[in-house]
């Protein structure tokens, strides 16, 4: 069976169906992909190539891979990472505070992985709580800390269940899971079946300004087949009759935004933050499809830069290790061509991850203690976006001397 659902010819926002590609990073290994040795022949590589639409200024990814190959077992696990775990505490306290504080209010997260948020409502008796995930795997793991889950995707079938079997919703959220679906007209279809007239839908996506500002074209993979922008957002809602009333910058996975948005009808007020927002981005050209052709052209030569100043530590003969094995790291690695001619070995602190193999470029992936017993010259942070968490665990290497790359937005030493 082919790994493709389908090659998209509309734009998964506004429909349209001007689509400009402006990179092509060849054939790509699934970023979550992580393999055992008896399972590099069996691995899948699929075209990855990136397209602005003219009409709505929607980055996306075309070419759509069957959700169950990504997602019926997953290897991301948000509770093992201090970051994340800080990041769901604070939302969870922002959501009581502004949208949960009533009684009997009611909270539903889509792709809610091991329960990282909902676990910390588990004390909170006056707000009722409910997941759903499409893995077996990780949403098993929210279910062992007795949150209550369903194991299937949210669509506006499993929404009407949801509504008659535990009633309609304040809240519906989704952290780092909307970019991931390919209908996404189906998502917000589905939260407004369950929400309350007043309720509110939220969504916590990467940001695509930070991804340009930062240039992060190591975040672009075959399960993030959508990069927004708040003006896309704005389009997208609007063909569902709902409006945006809040945009919030968050620091995580290197820049992102928390969008909120109601019913056209609602009674919420728009912040002003929604407009500063807009204007900026068109300030930017964030809609413009000459900024991104500019960004390709510029992804072309950091490649260069990072393979020239890999080679110059290995001309000296010092060892280099690649800490931290997430999907940006695998598209950053293959991208770049990043083999066991740089780098001896991945480390990683997911259970799921270390004892595998990094996709495509199949560097073995070991539990952190492993640089800790025969530290290397150098580590190249793959998981940069936690770059300062890393140094502050990994403190007593740079004591002893270990240098850490860091790969962007510029190339150097910390």
């Amino acid at each position: 069976m082919s790994p493709f659902l389908f090659t998209r010819t509309t734009c998964r926002g506004c429909f349209g169906t001007s689509l400009i590609q402006f990179l092509d990073m060849g054939d790509m290994p699934l970023a979550g992909g992580f393999l055992r040795k008896n399972e590099f022949r069996n691995e899948i590589f699929i075209p990855l190539r990136v397209f602005i639409c003219e009409s709505c200024g929607l980055v996306q990814i075309l070419d759509v891979i069957d959700p169950h190959i990504l997602f019926n077992s997953y290897c991301y696990i948000s509770s093992v990472i201090p970051l994340m775990k800080k990041h769901f505490k604070s939302y969870a306290t922002f959501l009581k505070e502004s949208y949960l504080s009533k009684p009997r209010s009611s909270l539903l997260e889509f792709g809610c992985n091991d329960g990282a948020l909902l676990e910390e409502f588990l004390a909170e008796p006056h707000i009722r709580i409910l997941g759903i995930d499409p893995s077996e795997n990780v949403s098993q793991m929210a279910k062992a800390k007795k949150i209550p889950v369903i194991t299937d995707y949210f669509t506006t079938k499993t929404a009407r269940t949801i509504v008659q079997q535990y009633g309609k919703m304040d809240v519906v959220t989704g952290s780092n899971v909307f970019a991931h679906v390919d209908d996404v007209h189906e998502i917000i279809k589905a939260a407004k079946i369950v929400l309350s007239p007043e309720g509110v839908f939220i969504i916590e996506v990467h940001y695509l300004g930070s991804l340009m500002k930062e240039f992060q074209y190591d975040t672009i993979y075959h399960e993030h087949l959508t990069y927004y922008s708040v003006s896309a957002l704005k389009i997208l809602f609007g063909l569902q009759q709902m409006r945006i009333v809040d945009v919030q910058m968050l620091t995580m996975h290197g820049g992102g935004i928390r969008v909120i948005a109601c019913r056209e009808d609602a009674h919420h007020k728009q912040k002003r933050s929604v407009s500063t927002i807009l204007q900026e981005e068109q300030l930017r050209g964030l809609s413009r499809p000459d900024t991104f052709t500019t960004f390709g052209d510029a992804c072309k030569k950091h490649r260069a830069h990072l393979i020239s100043f890999l080679q110059s530590i290995n001309n000296k003969n010092s060892s280099i290790v690649g800490y931290g094995a997430p999907g940006r790291g695998t598209m950053l690695l293959n991208y770049c061509q990043i083999t066991n001619a740089y780098l001896d070995y991945v480390v990683d602190i997911s259970p799921l991850r270390y004892g595998k193999y990094v996709p495509g470029v199949h560097l073995p992936i070991y539990h952190p203690r492993k640089v800790k017993k025969n530290p290397p010259n150098y580590i190249l942070i793959l998981a940069w976006n936690y770059a300062e968490s890393i140094l502050e665990q990994e403190k007593e290497l740079r004591a002893q001397g270990v240098q850490f790359i860091i790969p962007f937005p510029t190339i150097g030493l910390l």
